[in-house]
C-alpha cells in the first residue's frame, strides 16, 4: 500500500515573459497526485503566483544591505546592527581590529558579551532613553568594551534607531562605535604630568 493524496515537493522563484513581453516573478508550487495503491504519478499540476511586487522589494532591499556592507567595509568605526534583546544582526570588519573577531563571529553574539559589566547599567539607561524618545534623543556616549584578549577600549557610541514602518515601533538599533582608547590614554598621561608637576611645585 502507498500512501494516498497530494505531494507538494518545493517552492520555486521564478521569472517568466508576460505577454506584453516584459518579465514577472512568478512563485511556483507544484504537486503531484499518486494512485493510492500502486503509488504511480496520477497527474501533476502547479499552483502560481505573481510575486513580481514582493520580489523587486526584496531585491531592493538586498541591495542595500550589501551598499551599506561595503560602505562600512573600510571604516575603522565599529558598525553594529541588532535587536531589543541586544542579539546582533550586522557586524562591520572593524570588530577585528576593535574586538579581536571576525564579523561573523560576533554576529548571534550580545551586546553585552562585549561590554565592561561596571558600563553595562549606563550603556542600558542611554538606549532605554533613544527607545522611549524614538530616536529624539540621539547622544554620542563612552563606554568600555572587552576585546577577546581581555583588552579594555573605550568606544565612543553614536546610536540611532529602526522602526517598525506600520507601528512606529522602535525595532533595533545601528550603533557607530568609534574607539578613542588612544585619545582618553592620552588625557591620562597628560593630567598625570599635571599632577605631578602640581605636586612638586607644592
Amino acid at each position: 500500500m502507498h500512501d494516498a493524496g497530494e505531494t507538494r515537493a518545493l517552492t520555486l522563484d521564478h521569472r517568466m515573459i508576460h505577454k506584453d513581453g516584459n518579465s514577472v516573478w512568478i512563485q511556483s508550487r507544484p504537486s503531484v497526485q499518486r494512485d493510492p495503491e500502486t503509488g504511480a504519478l496520477i497527474e501533476a499540476y502547479d499552483s502560481l503566483r505573481d510575486i513580481s511586487a514582493q520580489k523587486v522589494l526584496q531585491l531592493e532591499l538586498q541591495r542595500r544591505e550589501e551598499n551599506f556592507r561595503l560602505l562600512t567595509e573600510g571604516s575603522a568605526d565599529m558598525v553594529l546592527r541588532f535587536d531589543m534583546s541586544g542579539k546582533i544582526s550586522f557586524a562591520s570588519h572593524a570588530t577585528c581590529s576593535l574586538l579581536g573577531l571576525e564579523p561573523e563571529v560576533v554576529v548571534g553574539k550580545r551586546t553585552e558579551d562585549f561590554i565592561h559589566p561596571e558600563d553595562y547599567p549606563g550603556v542600558l539607561q542611554h538606549y532605554t532613553r533613544l527607545v522611549v524618545s524614538r530616536g529624539d534623543d540621539r547622544q554620542p556616549f563612552e563606554f568600555r568594551a572587552i576585546a577577546q584578549d581581555g583588552t579594555v577600549r573605550t568606544l565612543q557610541a553614536n546610536p540611532s534607531v529602526i522602526t517598525d514602518p506600520t507601528s512606529g515601533r522602535v525595532v533595533e538599533f545601528l550603533d557607530v562605535c568609534r574607539d578613542i582608547t588612544p585619545m582618553r590614554e592620552a588625557e591620562s598621561r597628560l593630567q598625570s604630568a599635571i599632577d605631578a608637576k602640581r605636586s612638586a611645585r607644592e
